[in-house]
């Protein structure tokens, strides 16, 4: 197999490692006339665009309390990652990913040996560390060359292969952080509705989930409806779905990415030698090639 092969088999396999039974709450819709008299029987609540009334205040608020929770009290985790990705219009299957993530600097390993992927088993990136002049580069641990630790750019073609976001988007901190610029880029507009889903499941986990549905598709708002489920115990977000614009009238809109953070154990004491491609307990070949 020539070195160009490997390489976008490899590509490849980044490419494809990559419930609620709810309560549901009174809707928020955001109109530009002024209050409607209340609407209690169809749990209908009517707000006027002002940013104080708006639907999305309620939302930026708590993802601005969710953030500067994490940020002050989580320094690291380990997680269970399962996504699902659409690509070409194809909803591919679940990939269960082990990861290592720490805030300060990011840092994150991933290990792809629980999921399907036969061609990556390890990645490792630390934010700030292995800087190119195409940019950042990460450690990645491969089934095809098993004598060598490859560096790949975090967002080049090989690396981006079949892979909706980069390994500098994993993580809770990030669901926070898209949580804060989905409902900024809301309160900007008069068309969105929020439910509050109250007693949401995650894995058996009590959760609340924000639903927010966007009537208008404009340049710059990326899908048409976002769910973020709140873990109700470690206030943090624990999955995130998004779903596209529906096809037609009345069609139901297809989902398009998902990320659950399953077995998280907060402030485990990760330090350098976690995210070292030298770690006996990993699998990464010593020799390194850029």
């Amino acid at each position: 197999m020539s070195l160009r092969s490997a390489l976008r088999w490899i590509a490849s396999g980044l490419g494809h490692a990559a419930a609620c039974g709810l309560f549901m709450g009174p809707i928020q819709r955001a109109a530009e006339a002024e209050p409607s008299p209340p609407a209690a029987a169809a749990g209908v609540q009517r707000a006027a665009v002002a940013r104080d009334q708006h639907p999305a205040r309620p939302v930026l608020e708590r993802a601005q309390e969710v953030l500067a929770g994490m940020e002050g009290e989580i320094r690291d985790y380990t997680a269970t990652l399962v996504k699902r990705e659409r690509h070409q219009d194809t909803l591919g299957d679940p990939q269960r990913v082990a990861i290592k993530v720490r805030h300060k600097p990011f840092s994150a390993y991933v290990n792809f040996e629980r999921s399907d992927n036969a061609r990556v088993v390890e990645l490792i990136y630390i934010d700030g560390k292995n800087v190119q002049d195409d940019g950042p580069h990460m450690f990645v641990h491969s089934n095809i060359f098993r004598w060598r630790t490859l560096m790949l750019n975090v967002n080049g073609k090989l690396a981006m292969a079949g892979e909706r976001r980069p390994v500098t988007d994993l993580g809770i901190l990030n669901l926070g952080r898209w949580m804060l610029r989905d409902a900024e880029q809301d309160l900007q507009h008069a068309d969105c509705e929020v439910r509050w889903l109250k007693d949401a499941k995650v894995e058996g986990r009590a959760s609340t989930c924000v639903q927010t549905v966007r009537s208008v598709r404009r340049e710059g708002v990326a899908f048409h409806k976002t769910r973020y489920f709140i873990d109700d115990q470690l206030a943090v977000p624990i999955r995130f779905e998004a779903y596209d614009w529906p096809a037609a009238a009345g069609a139901e809109p297809e989902l398009v990415e998902e990320y659950t953070y399953h077995d998280l154990r907060v402030n485990v004491g990760l330090g350098d030698r976690d995210f070292d491609y030298r770690n006996p307990a990993y699998g990464f070949p010593r020799s390194v090639k850029w």
